[in-house]
């Protein structure tokens, strides 16, 4: 046996590992560029979304600041589910209501009495 060839051996090792680094970071400067290219992307896709929210949120912030023209104080709004065993039809749930608004109507402090519903 030559007894250079395990020098010869240690040679195509290193040439291989240099080749491997080589490569390794050719890929590394490709990914590196992909990636960079990825986080422009991703700013470019977000920077309108940005812009849009917060002019969204300044819009908002004025219309809440609007004056509705309607005076709320002293305005009481309250719900009532009626059972449907109790009221089966249309006449009955009508009948119910009209009642509940008279006997509203007839209290001293509403200076006014209305009502809404779905039947």
């Amino acid at each position: 046996m030559d007894p250079s060839f395990p020098r010869y051996i240690e040679q195509c090792l290193y040439d291989a590992e240099l080749e491997s680094a080589h490569l390794m970071l050719s890929l590394s400067c490709r990914l590196m560029r992909d990636l960079r290219f990825f986080v422009v992307a991703q700013f470019a896709e977000a920077s309108p979304l940005l812009i849009g929210a917060g002019l969204l949120m300044g819009s908002l912030a004025r219309m809440q600041k609007v004056d509705p023209g309607i005076d709320t104080s002293n305005l009481l709004s309250f719900a009532i589910s009626l059972p449907a065993g109790a009221y089966p039809d249309s006449s009955s749930v009508h009948s119910f209501w009209g009642e509940a608004l008279t006997r509203v109507k007839a209290l001293r402090c509403p200076t006014s009495c209305s009502s809404i519903g779905k039947t």
